[in-house]
């Protein structure tokens, strides 16, 4: 298996100008702090499709579940397009440190994110999803996830800003 390819890089999401930008949620509706907090900002359009998500989604009997993605294309000129990948990986959002992310979700969203880059050929920027407020640690809990996805021909950039 060939090494994936994964770029460490510092940039803030929201000036991505072409790509997918993917970053995780909390299944509550909340977009309060962090990178989501600056998405919400930049791309007002992210945030309401994430809403509209969990509402749909709570009208279903499986209810909201943890791993799903909205891809919401919030840029698009013929050049250049952004998509806002929004992923369901946490139920929950707080302030003690304990661990909000879900590692499983995260995986899940992940491989849904790869393969709507590699349909639609592009880039991916993510930022450390489920470390900063998720509670998680990059090098045990989330980076052999990001290392084991099938990156072949897809640089996967994460960005620290």
């Amino acid at each position: 298996a060939r090494h994936s390819m994964i770029e460490y890089i510092t940039k803030d999401l929201t000036t991505v100008t072409h790509g997918i930008v993917a970053h995780g949620c909390n299944c509550r509706g909340k977009m309060g702090a962090g990178v989501a907090k600056d998405i919400k900002e930049k791309w007002p359009k992210a945030f309401d499709g994430y809403l509209y998500m969990l509402t749909e989604m709570s009208k279903q009997p499986v209810g909201v579940k943890p791993g799903a993605v909205l891809f919401v294309r919030v840029e698009e000129t013929p050049i250049s397009q952004v998509i806002v990948a929004n992923m369901l990986t946490q139920q929950n959002y707080g302030r003690e440190p304990i661990r909000y992310a879900d590692p499983v979700a995260i995986r899940k969203a992940m491989k849904l994110v790869m393969s709507r880059a590699k349909r639609e050929d592009l880039p991916v920027y993510m930022s450390r999803v489920g470390c900063n407020l998720g509670g998680l640690d990059w090098d045990t809990d989330v980076r052999p996830i990001i290392e084991e996805l099938d990156t072949t021909e897809r640089t996967i950039y994460v960005c620290d800003y």
